[in-house]
């Protein structure tokens, strides 16, 4: 039964790291679910890796419209969810009328990540700067991680040239975090510790904490081995520690207890576990020969190449060669697209009579809106020493969106009441949202769904610059709605049919690359210069 699961599991993640989520390493045959992807986070994001890794363990879940807003300041309250649900566990949710995370900062006092009352509540909400970061982050280290104060912190703070500016009462945490790794200072020097971070350095500074082998300075001697080669390309030790460290935290955060159960196999048991430790560092060594083999791929068959980032050297140097392969695979991908849809031809039914089976799932709008939510005004109010019922805030928030509605009638400009008011992240970009959908909520040309409610009350509108009159309620809130464009009739939606016709969905385009590179690899020269350590050759 092992030798098949394991051979199960072996196949499908060559097939997962080959179909471009090279950075999760692997997916159980028993398959959980995969973590939640957000729309305005691009795996060329350079936090992408951190940000996912933590939505894996269900420590991050993003926003009510599928953004995560990378680039957002974290507040207080959302940096101690972030670490409770990534060394914790996540607690209940209060009753109504409480703020969302008055249980878990209940959970992070209890646990020593903050001193009772640490944070006032009427300060939940307000971005949270990098020496109250760094405080967090090290009592997790010392009371949940358990790991030891670096005992001499002068060669550290020596080279953080405002160490004197940054409040004394944080300073042993700030040359903690700093000489452990977890928190870095910014390219002039300087640690910054009342600036504030933003939710996506917030997660790599996290991911720091739970894993030492991502943090700076992580320079071990042997780190930079060659170990190996791929078509005469070296191979560094510290790809394969990024792989096999990926692979290992995978199976322990996901799959401990049903290896227990089902297998048998006790991870933390060195003699049980040794059979997956071996097949650990061989898909750990499979995943480099692939990724080498798609930057080759990349670079000469087409010409696909990366001018040089800032995290490269931000972070480890395993994590910053995944991202870069992750990148080139991104890039490459429309490439493979176009050869796999040219491999199997288009189908046969003519593309008017496949529009016509359904007009209604190709007649499409694209709007833009502003969205009131009662979380937004219970957040005010408890900004204001006041609480709201949630019948309460839900009554605020359709008054406002009533109020939005009568100033765009008096001739105010929506992309401005968008960027004041609206609650989610197209806020940035006047409410526009960039993508059409049909009645049904489905994205036309693209993967997308929203709320029928939502979706319903756009088809409402008949011109192009009409506005909701009155607001749209949706699971997330109460929408003011603008119609930016409309494409109705075969002709207007001719060429999104023509695509689907002959799409192929991420399964086949992943079993055409991966027969691809299954070919590439059968002529390669793979050269392993290091022997297993449990896999008994």
């Amino acid at each position: 039964m092992k030798n098949l699961f394991a051979a199960k599991i072996s196949k499908v993640f060559i097939a997962f790291l080959t179909s471009c989520l090279l950075l999760l390493a692997l997916s159980c045959a028993a398959a959980a679910a995969e973590p939640k992807q957000f729309s305005d986070l691009p795996n060329s994001h350079w936090a992408y890796t951190s940000i996912m890794r933590l939505a894996s363990r269900g420590a991050v879940s993003g926003l009510p419209d599928g953004t995560f807003a990378p680039g957002r300041s974290i507040t207080r309250a959302e940096l101690v969810k972030l670490v409770v649900g990534a060394l914790l566990s996540l607690p209940e949710a209060p009753p109504p009328g409480q703020h969302w995370a008055a249980n878990i900062i209940k959970e992070a006092e209890s646990n020593s990540l903050l001193e009772a009352g640490e944070f006032a509540p009427d300060t939940w909400n307000k971005p949270i700067n990098r020496q109250e970061i760094a405080k967090i982050l090290v009592r997790a280290a010392q009371y949940v991680q358990k790991e030891e104060a670096i005992a001499n912190t002068a060669s550290f703070t020596a080279k953080i040239k405002d160490f004197t500016a940054i409040n004394k009462s944080y300073q042993t945490y700030v040359a903690q975090a700093y000489a452990k790794g977890i928190v870095g200072g910014y390219p002039d020097g300087s640690f910054g510790g009342d600036k504030q971070a933003t939710r996506a350095e917030a997660c790599t500074m996290v991911v720091r904490l739970l894993d030492p082998s991502y943090r700076l300075g992580y320079t071990q001697a042997s780190l930079y081995d060659i170990i190996g080669s791929v078509n005469g390309e070296n191979i560094y030790r510290y790809e394969y520690d990024y792989y096999f460290n990926t692979i290992f935290d995978r199976y322990y955060s996901e799959y401990y207890d049903s290896l227990l159960q089902y297998e048998g196999v006790d991870l933390l048991n060195e003699v049980s576990a040794l059979e997956w430790l071996g097949n650990m560092e061989t898909w750990a060594w499979e995943s480099v020969v692939q990724a080498a083999l798609i930057r080759q791929v990349a670079f000469k068959e087409y010409q696909i190449s990366l001018e040089p980032s800032y995290y490269e050297n931000l972070l480890s140097p395993g994590t910053a060669l995944s991202i870069s392969t992750n990148r080139l695979y991104t890039l490459l991908y429309p490439f493979i697209e176009k050869e796999a849809r040219a491999a199997k031809g288009i189908g046969e039914m003519p593309a008017k009579e496949y529009y016509l089976e359904d007009p209604s799932a190709w007649d499409c709008r694209k709007v833009a809106h502003i969205i009131i939510t009662a979380q937004q005004m219970q957040d005010e109010a408890v900004e204001g020493g006041k609480e709201l019922t949630a019948e309460e805030a839900d009554k605020a928030a359709k008054k406002r969106a009533q109020d939005i509605i009568a100033q765009l009638a008096k001739g105010e400009d929506f992309a401005k009441l968008a960027a004041q008011y609206s609650a989610d992240g197209t806020a940035r970009f006047g409410g526009e949202m960039d993508l059409y959908f049909n009645i049904a909520g489905n994205g036309v040309g693209e993967s997308a769904a929203f709320d029928p409610l939502f979706s319903e009350g756009a088809f409402l509108l008949k011109k192009i610059g009409d506005f909701s009159k009155e607001p749209v309620k949706s699971s997330y809130g109460y929408h003011i709605i603008k119609l930016l464009d409309k494409k109705e009739g075969y002709e207007a939606v001719k060429a999104y049919v023509l695509d689907s016709l002959q799409e192929m969905d991420s399964n086949e385009i992943g079993g055409y690359f991966q027969n691809k590179m299954e070919k590439l690899q059968e002529s390669a020269v793979i050269e392993r210069k290091f022997k297993f350590k449990y896999n008994i050759e």
